[in-house]
């Protein structure tokens, strides 16, 4: 997007750059597209550019499971960035690289680097940035066990989402509180928050997060099996419906272990 953006005459940029935002290609393809990008922003002097294809870079890298090259690129990313005095894009590298360190189990790490995105945030006045920030401590400090900070941090985050009118957000922190209140065994608070997301989802015709929501929904069905595995296969139905013929749901384990 910077690309064009800031050079959008220059036919060459714009072809290539249209390429690395096509989300069906694989990753290896987006990874030559944007690193041709890339090189002709460094030809041509483009830092934001540079930036941008680096942090895009360290996406794709991740998405295959690359970390250490994922990480890499988001610091190149990262280190223009404050160069040239990008704020939004300095506060988007912390989120990325708290969200590299967070996949291989840095915690510590992951909430250092996500804290430094949001304070960033918090000086610029991006709401929704803000709003994901705490989502991903909330996320974070769940996995560590700490389960009040996580519901704090996602109760920070919807209290945000509700204030700036972003329903899928809304719809996000809900099923995420849900997740929070399951894993500490309160199973009906679990179910309430889940079902408040899943209304939203379906207000919205979010068919994803509606299959989501049945599946949550079924693990806090502790002792009903009959209606768990009803919400699992309405998930698993759901899931038929929007993925590729071929393509095996993860919920098909979860019916597996219902039957």
């Amino acid at each position: 997007m910077c690309v064009i953006n800031k050079i959008n005459n220059n036919g060459r940029t714009n072809e290539i750059h249209v390429f690395s935002n096509e989300r069906s290609v694989s990753a290896e393809k987006a990874r030559e597209h944007i690193e041709k990008s890339l090189t002709i922003c460094t030809e041509i002097g483009d830092r934001n550019g540079e930036a941008f294809c680096y942090a895009y870079l360290g996406v794709v890298y991740k998405s295959v499971g690359e970390y250490e090259k994922a990480r890499e690129h988001i610091k190149k990313s990262l280190t223009i960035c404050t160069e040239i005095g990008d704020r939004y894009g300095e506060a988007s590298c912390y989120a990325n690289l708290g969200d590299v360190y967070k996949s291989v189990g840095k915690y510590e790490k992951a909430r250092e680097h996500i804290e430094k995105s949001l304070t960033i945030r918090r000086e610029i006045g991006d709401r929704n940035g803000e709003a994901s920030c705490y989502a991903n401590l909330g996320d974070v400090y769940k996995s560590v066990g700490e389960y009040e900070k996580a519901r704090e941090h996602i109760e920070k985050s919807l209290t945000i989402r509700t204030e700036i009118g972003d329903r899928n957000g809304e719809a996000y922190c809900y099923v995420n509180l849900g997740d929070v209140y399951k894993s500490v065994g309160e199973y009906e608070k679990g179910r309430e928050y889940i079902e408040k997301s899943l209304t939203i989802y379906t207000e919205l015709d979010d068919r994803s997060g509606e299959a989501s929501c049945y599946a949550g929904v079924a693990y806090t069905s502790v002792g009903e099996y009959d209606m768990a595995r009803e919400l699992i296969e309405k998930s698993l139905e759901i899931y038929r419906e929007i993925w590729d013929r071929g393509k095996q749901p993860p919920v098909t384990v979860i019916l597996e272990c219902c039957i």
